[in-house]
């Protein structure tokens, strides 16, 4: 099927309003030439439901001269993991709602350059600074109710980043079984595709599967903002560690293993940041060995090796590990 951004041409300027077709990845270009009089535009905006439901599309690139991004425009594109925008657009309303595997959202250089002149970045690594962001806008749309941080104007300030930790913060505090009775007797709000929003009045089911789900989703998050750290304090970084250990392997409410397990995929970043905060004993490990699908090759071999690597003495755990 032939790929097609469709557009739309207002005072000089153009727009994206739709697309068809089935590529993985796609690239906006900056102009648009219309055939009807020949004539190019430069593209400056991406209209509301301009992406709704594109399912196929994982990877999407927009060029610097985007300045506003309607409502919904990216909403129930479901396998999208990826989007890079070469400016800072003013984004509308849940513009990525139902995008379940956003994993990045790169924003233009410039919020570099937003840096507070308190800040000296010589030195710093811009490259870990840019992924740094882009993890963690992507999980303010998909992970806890912070979309409002996507609209911020210094997103890669320091004060932008204290506003995240602060927004976690309060996510981690409040109790797990917040929101479930709005949601499971409400429903939540969907997208229709006849451009009428509705209500889906889906059920969320026994009040223990969103638990399980609230429990995994906040230690995702601990576990992503300790590996993402840019500007981290040192209080919340213990607090953030504190969480992970309280719901470690071994305890009670084993929320952050079921995260690991059940949602990391193979992403050994995030086992790595795991059995540094925990630093868990030969015996742990050799339980989560056990408890990890055979499927995961690479993350089991990596176990393997933390289990090997533990003597005698294990107090001096890192040291070993290390050899």
């Amino acid at each position: 099927m032939r790929n097609l951004i469709e557009y739309a041409v207002n005072n000089n300027e153009a727009s994206v309003t739709g697309f068809k077709g089935s590529a993985i990845e796609i690239a906006i270009p900056k102009s648009y030439l219309r055939d009807a009089d020949n004539t190019s535009y430069t593209v400056t905006r991406v209209e509301k439901k301009a992406f709704l439901g594109v399912k196929g599309l994982k990877s999407i690139t927009l060029p610097e001269s985007i300045a506003e991004v309607g409502d919904w425009a990216f909403s129930k594109c479901s396998n999208l993991k990826e989007i890079r925008f070469y400016s800072q657009p003013v984004f509308g309303r849940t513009v990525f709602e139902g995008c379940e595997r956003l994993e990045k959202i790169y924003v233009a250089a410039k919020a570099i350059d937003n840096l507070s002149s308190d800040v000296n970045t010589e030195g710093m690594d811009i490259s870990k600074l840019n992924e740094d962001i882009a993890c963690l806008l992507a999980s303010v749309v998909n992970k806890f109710e912070a979309g409002y941080l996507l609209r911020d104007d210094d997103i890669g300030t320091r004060e932008w980043f204290k506003r995240w930790d602060l927004a976690l913060n309060s996510y981690l505090t409040a109790d797990d079984i917040d929101g479930y009775d709005d949601r499971a007797l409400c429903g939540e709000e969907d997208i229709s595709y006849d451009g009428i929003a509705s209500v889906d009045g889906e059920l969320l089911g026994d009040s223990g599967i969103y638990l399980n789900e609230v429990g995994k989703n906040k230690c995702f998050l601990c576990v992503l903002r300790m590996i993402h750290d840019s500007f981290l304090e040192e209080d919340m970084r213990l607090k953030l560690e504190k969480y992970i250990i309280s719901r470690s392997f071994d305890s009670d409410r084993a929320f952050a293993w079921k995260m690991l397990k059940e949602d990391a995929g193979e992403n050994l970043d995030f086992f790595e940041k795991y059995i540094e905060i925990v630093s868990p004993s030969k015996d742990s490990i050799e339980k989560m060995i056990k408890d990890i699908s055979a499927d995961k090759a690479n993350i089991r071999s990596y176990l393997i090796k933390c289990s090997k690597n533990i003597k005698e003495g294990e107090d001096d755990f890192f040291s070993q590990l290390l050899l």
